[in-house]
């Protein structure tokens, strides 16, 4: 079964197999209206899960910050072990699962980290250093999408003419 690549094409389709679940996932707290997310350290992949006390141990190896478990609705195909936001017309997100905690955690005891921006953001950018040639410029171009508006990026640099 081959997943839709998103959750609109997902509604136009065929169901079978999906359902409406809760997902629970990490993040920092007292970051105004932003998601800073708990991610698989290396690779920026948010930890979504089915399992409420999976995230409570993933957080035992998470630097510690102040932060909370929080749940969302998704659709949910546990076949595949992913799922889709059910509020916006996002990509699926592979759910994290206990086999994967129990292997992270047997070759790093700190596999996890927070992520330093939001989810959108760190999709955002990975789609970009795909979509481009590696080359000296690549931050430039992720930060001119990531900050479409700034005169400047964040690390001073100057839009280029």
């Amino acid at each position: 079964m081959e997943s839709p690549e998103t959750y609109g094409k997902l509604m136009i389709g065929n169901h079978d197999g999906w359902q409406t679940e809760t997902v629970y996932y990490l993040e920092l707290e007292n970051v105004h209206t932003r998601s800073f997310p708990a991610v698989i350290k290396g690779t920026g992949r948010a930890i979504i899960a089915l399992d409420e006390i999976l995230l409570s141990h993933v957080q035992d190896h998470l630097p510690p910050r102040s932060s909370r478990i929080s749940s969302s609705t998704f659709m949910v195909n546990r076949e595949l072990g992913i799922g889709y936001p059910t509020w916006n017309d996002g990509e699926p997100q592979k759910l994290f699962s206990w086999p994967e905690f129990d292997a992270a955690v047997t070759h790093d005891p700190w596999p996890f980290e927070w992520a330093r921006g939001t989810i959108e953001d760190a999709r955002r950018f990975a789609r970009i250093l795909e979509s481009h040639e590696p080359r000296k410029e690549t931050f430039s171009f992720a930060e001119e999408a990531l900050f479409p508006h700034a005169e400047t990026y964040p690390r001073g640099i100057c839009k280029q003419s």
